[in-house]
Formats: structure tokens, sequence, C-alpha cells
């Protein structure tokens, strides 16, 4: 099969070395690479070759304009591609982690993605606290959105049109209703 017969499509879910992929009609596949070792994140854009109804082989991965991938001293692991935003979840309570915010800016700051730190659980006490503590971000010029997911959640939307966002964040910081 050529190039140009191949489909083409976005990751839009990985689970091990299965990933969904969205076709450009909308449509949905499950595919698997070939090989055993695949380098493949959430976002990538890549070519395919249907197998049968609903699956498919990876054949390519187009050229990507970011990656994201989180290492440590013994391995690297992919994260997200083509991401043109990061959304660093973080909230009033329980208290954030300052590290984390920072390890995540560095990340952004690496690939020269567009950063938005989103305070969450904003009608809580803590609220005030939390916003002196990032103060020093702001001053540095990084956008810190304060807001209660659970309330009202339309003043992230407009961040988040145009944009491929990637939302990190600690456990227990974000509201399941996003």
């Amino acid at each position: 099969m050529t190039s140009a017969e191949l489909s083409t499509g976005l990751i839009v879910a990985a689970y091990g070395k299965r990933y969904d992929i969205e076709l450009a009609s909308g449509e949905r596949i499950s595919c698997v690479t070939r090989g055993k070792k695949s380098d493949l994140a959430c976002g990538d854009r890549v070519r395919i070759t249907p197998t049968s109804s609903g699956e498919g082989v990876v054949e390519e991965i187009l050229p990507r304009s970011s990656l994201l991938y989180r290492s440590n001293a013994f391995r690297s692991k992919l994260l997200a591609a083509n991401v043109t935003q990061i959304v660093i979840v973080l909230a009033a309570k329980p208290s954030f982690y300052e590290e984390l915010l920072n390890r995540c800016l560095i990340a952004a700051e690496a690939v020269g993605i567009r950063v938005l730190i989103l305070l969450n659980k904003c009608d809580l006490e803590e609220t005030s606290a939390a916003l002196q503590q990032l103060a020093p971000y702001r001053a540095l010029g990084y956008e810190v959105l304060a807001l209660s997911a659970k309330q009202d959640v339309s003043p992230l939307r407009p961040w988040l049109a145009g944009q491929t966002s990637v939302l990190v964040g600690q456990s227990g910081m974000a509201s399941p209703r996003w």
C-alpha cells in the first residue's frame, strides 16, 4: 500500500500497545503497531492500514510539533504529542506540590508550549492562601485562572478554544465535571 492509500488519523487514547485512532470521518478504530516497540503518544497523527472492521495497524507517525514526556533515572514515558498548551490543574485544598508545578513549567518551556495555571476549588476558604502562593508565578508572566469547576467551568472555555491542551495535576485536584 502506498502512502497515499493509507488512512490518516489522530491517536485519542492509548492502552499499552493498542491505540484508539480517530479518522477524519470521525470514526474511531483500534490499532496496534508493527513490531514490539512503539513510541506513540496521544495526540500523534498517524497513517494506518485498516485490517478489518474497526481494526488497523499503525504504519507511520507523522512529524510532531511538540512532545511531552515524563522521565526518571531509569526510563522515559511519552505523555502527549502535538500539544499547544499545558493546563496545570492545582487546588486550594488539598494544597498543591510546588515541585510538581515547577516540573510542569520546565517541561512546557523546554518544548515552547503555552502554559495556564488553573487553580480549582476556589469556593474554599483556602483559596486566598493558594493565590498568594501563586503570586510569584503570575509575576513571572504565567497566566493563573481561578475557578470552581463544580460551580462553573465557563471561564476555562476561552483558554481551550483553538488549542490542543493537556491537563496535568495531582490526584484530587480536578472535578469530575470537566
